[in-house]
């Protein structure tokens, strides 16, 4: 605020101007008269005295008046920033409690709200947020538990007037910081369902920065204004003590107390015209009577020995208020100085020319007025460097704009006085109707109290909107009505509170789909165990009539294939969303797979009179890379759905078409088109949904086919379109691109090592390692027959009753009942089989038989002591012939390609999945142990 003098120089430079004016006009009197007259000197002497005297009069007086302009000039600058400063912890308060108001929760599940709670804390600078059920347990952000009595042990929750939520006393926590405790009651559809609590540091509410205009000498706090307790203590610490708790009027009246008794200790204070120590604390009792009447104002008064402004202003939204403390040396350092160059140019002026000296008072109140606008910037550049917002005074008569704080640029992308001279300019900013309507009432005046709010933005430059929350407030300033205009970028706030509200439905969404997919699995796993069961009473009290038997027996068969369909299914779309498919890349002939998938369809048609018509456009005869189980997948279920949604007699077309090469790729088009019932257009919409259906026919299912096939394509990189209308038939046409195994493309080569991890393995490159561990598999048979991991099974003219007979089968299964139906069936066909209940015992049996006792090994994979992975390694690893050349087949729930590729590098030579069939299981062994004797 300019250069500093002290006191006593400015008392030294008015000693001087008095003496040079008193001595003046004696000197010029002798000179003029020539003779010393004693009664004309008398004479002299008294009117220069009373000259004196009347300068002196006239001085003290315009002195008195530029010290009270310049004291209502500070008292109006701390007042400002009072207010300033109770207005911005105002909206931090308001931003809490608007988080608090938005805080909603669907579900009082812990595991669910966690994250929602540690997200909460990060985002607002809180403490702690926790969640307590209303059964009383409860959870805090980092997944500690919690209950109620933890949290408010000692504290006193006191609601908030129209509010769902209260804050208790200011305590201390763990980490020893100042806090109060929020806690607001939940509902969920109506239902209460608990307590959010949150914990706010007081230290949120300090503004350390903001005293930087001050020289840092002032003091900042806030208090409760009933009692006059102090929240946040100043970060500046006074030389009376001052904690939380304190009440500010009693801090107030011992500092006033304390500089009285050491100003009359020491003789000081007498000259700086201070009010009395009655009069001091009679301005305490006014401070209290502003803050009951929910008012402004200041006071003056000793505080540490330093003459001190005291300004309270209460903070909109709470029962709290602001209050500062600045000494007076901080805000008028200038006076002193001004003062003084002003009494010693006035007393020369006056002593030379009254008229010069009236010009000079003048000048003087002019310069006064421009170090009062310099300070005022100084103000503002001080507050625009501490606040992040646009603070602008507006005065719709004259339209102009003063800039407190000049951030608009920064905030809304333009400056304010372009936005309020030009109405387009809000259409260029795809400004929302809200910001629009309110800047067109601040341009009519039409604002008549305090408005608050928020609008929407897009800033030039920018693609995504912001939000910008705006505080509007008419005030009388210079004499003027004039508008208060706060303008502040709140988007991240309001993206968080979007991105909560997001996650919230996303939450809700995912709930309603467990529900529904929950709903549909229980219908569809009860129908075909209703047949299951229902055919098993039918036949128990048919027991003797073996037609009626066979029958049932049939349907039984009939729903458990459904059963596992079902089953096989469900599981494939999980683990295609879960991201855990790994697609093949392996050569196979696409000509044997369009064939393979027409011959099994055509069983289906077969079945209901259909007619398939398979068509294969140019050479497809070509071997090609890629994953020819899930293509085959891919076919197989876009078939089905054509058998099943075309009536007895319809028509099914399959056709497959190779597109001219390009980068080393072929573009593959394989097309599905019936004659059925088709689809809506609104369900085409939904047609990839996973759990949609129609429900057009009364055909069964789980709505997961489309959605498993997108989902296929979608990780083959290609494409998948429908047409279809009610009635007219469905045609389903996918491209997909895939690299010729005679000449692959450049940039699909890949080192068949890359991948060698369990979780990523394939079949070829686990029966490559299986072959390092000493399984030695033998290359697939000529025969033709069931592929199975490769291998090409013996036909099934090879099952007899006794085709079995003189071989044993080590069998290891921890499950009775599995264990027992596996033994029943294959000593069906002559088998001799000895069962171990784990892999350790079944690694002990094998050890101890002679070489070449067990002719073949079944093994399941999860079995206590020991797995199958373990058992089988152990076997392999054994120092006799045998252990590394008795084939190992894995018999286990784990159905994945995965699953096939573990079991393949542990060392086995096959993996079957469960529930087994008993005639895959006996080819299976009979052709093992026909290629380990050959």
């Amino acid at each position: 605020m300019g250069q500093r003098r002290s006191a006593s120089s400015t008392d030294s430079q008015l000693r001087n101007a008095a003496s040079l004016a008193s001595g003046s006009p004696s000197g010029i009197f002798r000179n003029l008269s020539g003779v010393e007259d004693p009664r004309h000197n008398m004479i002299l002497a008294a009117v220069a005295v009373a000259a004196i005297l009347a300068l002196m009069a006239l001085m003290v007086t315009l002195t008195n008046y530029i010290e009270d302009v310049l004291s209502e000039n500070a008292e109006q600058q701390v007042v400002s920033f009072t207010e300033q400063a109770a207005f911005t912890s105002a909206g931090r308060l308001g931003l809490l409690q608007d988080e608090m108001e938005s805080v909603q929760f669907q579900t009082d599940d812990l595991v669910e709200v966690q994250p929602f709670l540690a997200s909460i804390k990060e985002s607002f600078g809180l403490t702690g947020t926790w969640f307590i059920r209303a059964d009383g347990q409860g959870v805090s952000w980092n997944g500690v538990s919690a209950t109620a009595e933890e949290l408010t042990a000692g504290l006193e929750i006191t609601p908030l007037p129209e509010h769902e939520y209260g804050y208790s006393q200011n305590y201390l926590n763990h980490d020893g910081q100042t806090v109060r405790m929020g806690r607001k009651q939940l509902f969920a559809g109506g239902t209460y369902i608990g307590d959010f609590y949150q914990e706010v540091p007081l230290v949120l509410f300090t503004m350390p920065d903001e005293l930087s205009m001050f020289d840092g000498r002032g003091q900042f706090m806030l208090m409760e204004a009933a009692t006059g307790e102090v929240l946040v203590a100043p970060t500046t610490l006074p030389e009376t003590t001052l904690t939380l708790g304190d009440s500010l009027y009693a801090y107030l009246e011992g500092a006033i107390f304390s500089s009285e008794v050491r100003s009359k200790a020491g003789g000081g204070y007498d000259s700086l015209s201070l009010e009395s120590l009655d009069a001091e604390l009679s301005g305490v009792e006014k401070l209290k009577s502003l803050v009951n009447d929910g008012e402004c104002g200041v006071i003056r008064a000793v505080i540490d020995d330093r003459p001190s402004y005291i300004a309270v202003a209460p903070v909109t939204g709470s029962t709290w208020y602001a209050c500062t403390i600045i000494p007076e040396e901080n805000l008028r350092s200038q006076t002193t100085v001004v003062a003084a160059t002003f009494q010693g140019v006035f007393a020369v002026v006056l002593l030379s020319l009254v008229g010069t000296g009236a010009a000079l008072l003048m000048a003087y109140q002019r310069r006064l007025r421009s170090r009062n606008a310099t300070a005022t910037i100084e103000l503002y550049g001080a507050l625009s460097e501490s606040v992040e917002m646009a603070v602008n005074l507006y005065s719709p008569r004259d339209h102009e704009t003063t800039h407190i704080v000049a951030k608009a640029d920064g905030v809304i992308g333009c400056s304010f006085d372009e936005l309020m001279a030009d109405p387009s300019v809000a259409e260029s900013l795809q400004m929302s109707e809200t910001g629009t309507a309110l800047f067109e009432r601040v341009r009519n005046d039409a604002v008549k109290q305090l408005e608050r709010g928020d609008f929407s933005i897009v800033r030039p430059h920018e693609s995504t909107r912001s939000w910008v929350e705006y505080a509007v407030r008419p005030l009388e300033f210079e004499g003027r009505h004039q508008l208060l205009i706060v303008l502040q970028d709140v988007t991240t706030e309001k993206m968080i509170q979007l991105s909560m509200k997001d996650a919230m439905e996303a939450a809700e969404s995912a709930n309603r789909a467990k529900t529904e997919f929950l709903s549909r699995m229980s219908h569809d796993i009860r129908t075909p165990m209703n047949v299951v069961i229902g055919m098993l009473q039918i036949a128990e009290p048919n027991i003797d009539n073996p037609a009626k038997l066979r029958t049932c027996l049939s349907k039984v068969a009939m729903a458990s294939d459904q059963l596992l369909a079902l089953i096989n299914e469900v599981l494939d779309f999980s683990k295609i969303e879960s991201g855990k498919i790994v697609l093949d890349r392996l050569p196979f002939s696409l000509e044997a797979l369009i064939g393979g998938a027409a011959d099994v369809a055509r069983m289906q048609t077969e079945e209901r009179d259909q007619t398939l018509v398979v068509s294969v456009e140019n050479q497809i005869g070509d071997r090609f890379l890629g994953d020819k189980v899930r293509l085959n997948q891919m076919l197989m279920n876009l078939l089905s759905n054509a058998v099943k949604y075309t009536p007895e007699g319809g028509r099914i077309e399959l056709s497959a078409s190779v597109g001219i090469e390009k980068s080393g790729y072929y573009p593959i088009t394989f097309k599905v088109a019936d004659n059925g019932i088709g689809m809506s257009t609104e369900f085409q919409e939904h047609l990839f949904e996973p759990f949609t259906m129609e429900g057009r026919s009364r055909a069964q299912g789980t709505g997961l086919g489309t959605s498993i096939v997108k989902n296929i394509v979608t990780l083959m990189g290609g494409m998948i379109t429908v047409e279809s209308a009610v009635n007219a038939g469905t045609t389903f046409t996918v491209l997909v691109y895939l690299a010729s195994a005679d000449r692959p493309a450049d940039d699909a080569q890949a080192d068949p090592l890359d991948a060698l991890r369990l979780e990523d393995l394939d079949v070829e490159a686990a029966l490559s390692l299986a072959r390092e561990l000493g399984a030695e598999p033998v290359p697939p048979a000529a025969e033709e027959g069931e592929q199975v991991a490769g291998r090409t099974l013996l036909d099934e003219s090879h099952l007899t009753s006794d085709c079995g007979a003189g071989l044993r089968i080590l069998m290891a299964e921890d499950n009775d009942l599995n264990a027992e139906i596996a033994q029943e069936l294959l000593e069906s066909y002559g088998f001799a089989v000895e069962r171990a209940v784990d892999g350790r015992e079944a690694c002990e049996r094998f050890a101890a038989a002679s070489r070449g006792y067990y002719d073949a090994v079944l093994m399941d994979v999860q079995m206590p002591r020991m797995d199958g992975y373990e058992a089988t390694r152990t076997i392999r690893a054994m120092d006799r012939p045998d252990g590394r050349q008795v084939p190992i087949v894995a018999m286990s729930a784990n159905a994945f390609s995965d699953d096939v590729a573990a079991s393949l590098a542990s060392g086995m030579d096959e993996h079957l999945s469960k529930p087994i069939q008993i005639k895959t299981v006996v080819l299976t062994v009979l052709s093992l142990v026909q290629e380990r004797r050959a």
